[in-house]
Formats: structure tokens, sequence, C-alpha cells
């Protein structure tokens, strides 16, 4: 039976997702009124699976989220959220939520976000086992429309290049965030299909460029990320300004008429013990200098 934490600031929203988790034979083995208390919670109980509202006063789910991960970086964490959160679901999902759960609630809302991190605790009974072939686990593991490693996978490898880098101060790690700023302009002119035909001529280009020991991620929305393994300050100049050129040089009169993209860059470096949640913060920092850069670059440490 999984172990679920409820952190809410509603005392409605806490008694009725306590009722339909136990309705549905989970244990939740306790709820927390505020975001702080629901850290303290987690470090005593180490809960299976934990739902979270995204705004709470004091403290936001997504700075409790960012402290949970940075100690426990299998946190099975899902965020509870209503209309209009949009950009802070995508954050929450960079920084390592397993999903979110919309408002108003119901049972079934609550089943499908925790079956799809625990599909077994509603598996059959007795169902034979199907191996997983090659082309079922990438499909895990990679975006469908570009091909791209997904947000999930870049948390669970990148802790793998991180413990390497904090053994061997030789081996170097750099993250490039790619933001397509007017991408929303885009999809609300001509349409979410042709948008989707941006993004894949956006993917194509930056797989063309990155070498192949490099890992490209297709993060939320408009952002694209590459962790870039032993690359020196210098050479990721030279591949920024070569994305940034290269992508503001596509050209698609069917997908967007006469719209050129415009494109922001931001890289950070892993500096040896710093654990990810910092790590993607940097960048996170680095992309919002590059905003105000004239050239929209912007080469973290």
């Amino acid at each position: 039976m999984l172990n679920i934490l409820i952190i809410d600031d509603s005392l409605t929203i806490r008694k009725m997702l306590e009722k339909m988790l136990i309705d549905l034979g989970f244990n939740v083995i306790a709820a927390a009124k505020s975001a702080k208390e629901g850290i303290e919670l987690y470090k005593k109980h180490k809960p299976d699976f934990v739902t979270m509202d995204v705004n709470m006063p004091e403290m936001t789910g997504i700075e409790a989220l960012k402290i949970i991960r940075d100690d426990y970086k299998n946190a099975n964490i899902v965020m509870l959220t209503s209309k209009g959160d949009d950009s802070l679901i995508v954050e929450a999902i960079k920084y390592g939520a397993k999903g979110y759960i919309l408002k108003p609630l119901n049972p079934k809302k609550i089943k499908d976000s925790i079956m799809a991190i625990f599909p077994k605790e509603f598996a059959e009974k007795n169902k034979p086992k199907k191996e997983l072939d090659v082309q079922d686990y990438e499909s895990t593991i990679k975006d469908t429309l570009t091909d791209f490693y997904t947000v999930e996978y870049m948390h669970n490898t990148i802790q793998h290049l991180i413990a390497v880098h904090n053994k061997d101060s030789n081996y170097s790690i750099c993250m490039v965030l790619i933001d397509i700023n007017n991408l929303d302009e885009v999809s609300e002119k001509f349409g979410c299909v042709q948008r989707d035909v941006i993004l894949t001529q956006i993917a194509d280009v930056i797989e063309n460029i990155i070498d192949e020991s490099n890992i490209p991620i297709k993060l939320c929305n408009n952002e694209f990320g590459i962790f870039i393994i032993g690359t020196l300050t210098q050479e990721l100049s030279i591949i920024t300004s070569e994305i940034k050129n290269e992508v503001e040089s596509i050209v698609n009169k069917m997908a967007m008429n006469d719209t050129r993209l415009i494109v922001s860059i931001g890289t950070a470096c892993h500096t040896q013990k710093e654990k990810l949640i910092h790590f993607l913060e940097k960048a996170d920092e680095s992309l919002i200098k590059a905003n105000k850069e004239t050239s929209r670059i912007f080469i973290g440490k």
C-alpha cells in the first residue's frame, strides 16, 4: 500500500483528498497545511507519493518542490493547480514534478496521476509480465514530437553525470537553455499543428549542431535544454551562437508565413558537489540575463 502525503493550505481540499485517497485504497500518512510543514513531514515520513498545491502563502509549492527534490531526488510529487497556472506548472515539471492535477478534483484524476507513476498498483494480479523491448523503452524516455529526451529522463540521467563530476574535476558538465521567445505567437496566429512543425525543425537544427556525446532535452512549452559534456566556455560561446543563428534563420512560409523566430540562450556549468536543483536554477538565471543582453546570449559560470 502506498503512503501518501498531502500538502495544501486549504482544509477543505485536504479533507477531500484524504477521503478520495482512502477510498482508492491508499494510506494518507500525513497532511500538511503549509509548504514548510510539508517539507518537515516529508523528511519524517518519506512518503511514496505527494500531492502539492502550487499556490500557498509564505512559501509556494514550487519552492517546496525544489527543497524536497534537492535532498530526495526520487521524490514523487504531483502538483495541484487551477486553470491559468500554466507557467507555474511548466516550471514545476522542469524542477522534477511528476505531473499535475487540475482542480476541481475527482477520484479519476487522482487515480490517473498515481497510476502514471505506480502502474503496478493497479495492474491485474497474475497478469503475465511483458518484456520491455528497445522501442517500448525509448518511448518512455523520449519526446514523441522531437525525439529529444524527456524531463524525467533528464533528472534521472544527470544525477549520474553529476556523481561522476563530483569525483573527477576533469569531467565537466554544462547546461544550455534555449527559449523560443515568440513561439506562442506562432501558435496563436497559425495554430498548434504549425507550431509542432516548427518545433521539429528547431530540434533538427539543434541535433545537427551538437556532438553525439551531448544530451538534448525537450523541456516544457518553448524551451529546449542540452547537457554538454567536457566543453570549455569558449566552445560554449561558439555552440550557442551557432544554434541561435541557425534557429533564427528557419524559414517556413507554410507554417509561419514570414515570421522569424526570436531565440534567447543561457548556460551554466556544474561545480563539484553542487546539487541538480541549484544547477538548474543557475541555468534559469542565465536565461533571464540573456533576455536583457543585446545578443540574447548569456554564458554563465
